[in-house]
């Protein structure tokens, strides 16, 4: 069995404060179509939120959301 306890998204050192990118609790802000405030910048996966509301944190969800973003 494994069990993760206390998992959160890692977005320090990114660079993320010289650009539009927009955080919510530490988690990367983006809209449905998976883009960030930053023209051109779209992020999937475990580090995100979708206008603000809980994204789960699944590997087969992430892929998919790259897939989409393609």
């Amino acid at each position: 069995m494994l069990v993760a306890v206390g998992r959160g998204p890692v977005v320090e050192g990114l660079g993320l404060d010289s650009t539009k990118v927009k955080l919510d609790r530490g988690y990367i802000k983006v809209g449905k179509d998976y883009q960030t405030d930053e023209p051109g910048v779209y992020t999937i996966g475990d580090v995100i939120t979708i206008d603000g509301n809980p994204h789960p944190q699944l590997a087969h969800v992430a892929s998919h959301e790259g897939i989409r973003v393609a």
